[in-house]
């Protein structure tokens, strides 16, 4: 990253200012709000502006001012200029914008669409969780300043990307041209804050010695916490199995006659054990980036009857996971200890039951986070801590005498705990990570099937929906061994509150004493993110 001298004490700088209002919008509706800022344009920052339709030309120079325009909520915005000394200013909205080739990116401009001289681009359209940027400029070749608003469903992030006489580069500057999401561009301000720190002198040297904006993003974006959002994931996935596991041996028909089942407890008592493996895949979101989670594992058991049609069991699981983050060189060793009391009893009669599960893992996490731009690792391992309870109340309907289904609803509770924890390895660039806690409160819809094949083997099936009425958003708050004064928060990826599931299975019963089955599920949170489920089990009764 190139740098240059300033000629006046104007830093980049972020702005998203108190005067935020609702008021009337002028096109949009009756309540929008309003975020109010300034640009101030000097005559040697200055460029070749294109027409208001992107049309670029090459004669006439203009001074202007970029500014990154960050979007949280999704809608219709307004760019209106209401003030300043230029006489007629000019607005230009792009996806990205370079200077040197301003026709590119181009969106919409306006410079008279306002009361009298001023500009307003209306009824614009913009995403949400997106960086756009808006350039001031004028009509006519002239310097001064410009007063605007952006009016819109939400407020939004106006960051300034040129300060002063010589547009002076910066970290948050770079990364945000560099293509920087806002997990990396939040890490930027706290680097561009940090230059009074002697140990990361180094940091910030070897950062302005990048070669391109794109190499100052990826490099910023390697020094954020990204292990330790996705880890909340990985802990629900593994949650998730566990579950599905111990319901398996739980989705019984007391009364079901010829479509008995080797995960039938009945008042002999059961022992069982259960390996499994998964491989999920979370995308890139929202700037998010996404992961690969593989896992493997094995559970036993044992249950009987206590009381008639009364039922409980106990279970332990022993599960790993190695997660590897997208476009940075993160990655996750995870080892997952689970205890699990289970158990059902009738609910009315003797074809409604309540299933219920209580859990508690401990979560053995090892990280390792590669900065390459400083050639050292970062390291960390930490325990985390998930409680949970599943209650599922379902009912038995024959429909003959080989098909047997089974609606059911459902809630499950998860809250998981991760500590506060330290890095080392890599100087003033380990992280001291604060302790962060995320809830889970998902009802859940669905229906159990079980088809007799022969008076030895079924084939089995489940289909799930859930909706979380909590839908956290997992936010990590940490801060730089070098300048431990300054914090950021890495936040992470939030697939929406819907979630599925979808089984299907086959299980033999070899003899009055021992069943074997096969079950394959796929699993998801939104549009995002899928995981596919193998297991196998071996159940004996005495």
């Amino acid at each position: 990253m190139k740098t240059t001298k300033t000629k006046l004490s104007l830093l980049t700088s972020t702005i998203l200012f108190s005067s935020v209002i609702a008021t009337q919008n002028l096109h949009a509706g009756p309540l929008a709000v309003n975020t109010a800022s300034s640009a101030t344009l000097y005559e040697s920052n200055q460029f070749y502006r294109p027409s208001a339709s992107g049309t670029t030309q090459t004669s006439t120079l203009y001074s202007y001012l970029a500014q990154s325009i960050y979007v949280t909520t999704a809608g219709t915005y307004d760019f209106a200029t209401i003030g300043g000394t230029v006489g007629d200013p000019y607005l230009l909205l792009y996806s990205s914008f370079d200077k040197d080739n301003p026709g590119d990116n181009f969106i919409v401009g306006n410079d008279d669409g306002g009361t009298g001289l001023h500009a307003l681009l209306n009824d614009v359209v913009l995403s949400a969780d997106t960086t756009y940027y808006l350039v001031t400029t004028s009509f006519s070749p002239e310097t001064g300043t410009v007063e605007f608003l952006v009016t819109g469903p939400d407020g939004v992030i106006i960051t300034t990307l040129t300060t002063d006489l010589e547009a002076a580069s910066s970290i948050l500057n770079s990364t945000i041209l560099g293509g920087g999401k806002q997990p990396a561009q939040d890490a930027a301000r706290v680097l561009d804050s940090s230059s009074g720190y002697t140990r990361m002198q180094n940091v910030i040297t070897a950062i302005n010695n990048l070669s391109s904006d794109s190499a100052v993003a990826k490099a910023v974006d390697s020094t954020t916490p990204q292990t330790t959002t996705s880890s909340f994931t990985a802990s629900n996935q593994i949650s998730n199995n566990v579950s599905n596991i111990v319901s398996q041996r739980q989705n019984v028909n007391l009364n079901a006659g010829g479509l008995n089942s080797g995960d039938e407890m009945l008042s002999e008592k059961n022992i069982w054990v259960k390996p499994y493996g998964s491989k999920g895949s979370q995308d890139d979101k929202d700037g998010v980036n996404g992961f690969d989670i593989d896992t493997y594992g094995i559970g036993f058991g044992f249950d009987g009857e206590y009381a008639e049609n009364k039922q409980i069991g106990f279970g332990f699981f022993y599960t790993n996971a190695d997660v590897e983050v997208n476009n940075v060189s993160q990655t996750s060793d995870i080892d997952v200890y689970s205890l699990i009391v289970y158990g059902n009893t009738p609910i009315f009669d003797n074809k409604t039951n309540l299933l219920y599960q209580v859990g508690y893992s401990w979560q053995d996490t090892t990280s390792n986070r590669g900065i390459e731009f400083m050639g050292t690792n970062a390291k960390a391992d930490y325990t985390s801590k998930v409680a949970s309870v599943d209650l599922r109340l379902l009912r038995d309907y024959r429909v003959n005498e080989k098909l047997l289904l089974q609606p059911l609803v459902s809630t499950t509770y998860r809250h998981f705990e991760s500590p506060n924890y330290s890095e080392s390895g890599a100087d003033a660039l380990n992280l001291e990570v604060d302790k962060f806690t995320s809830n889970e409160l998902i009802l859940g819809v669905g229906a159990l099937g079980f088809y007799k094949l022969n008076e030895n083997s079924n084939l089995f099936g489940n289909i799930n929906i859930g909706y979380d009425l909590k839908d956290d958003n997992n936010i990590v708050s940490s801060s730089y061994q070098g300048a431990s004064g300054l914090s950021f928060e890495t936040e992470g990826i939030d697939n929406g509150r819907f979630s599925y599931d979808l089984g299907i299975g086959y299980e033999n019963n070899i003899n009055d004493l021992t069943n074997i089955n096969f079950s394959y599920n796929f699993q998801g949170e939104g549009s995002d993110y899928t995981n596919h489920v193998i297991s196998a089990k071996y159940t004996y009764k005495f």
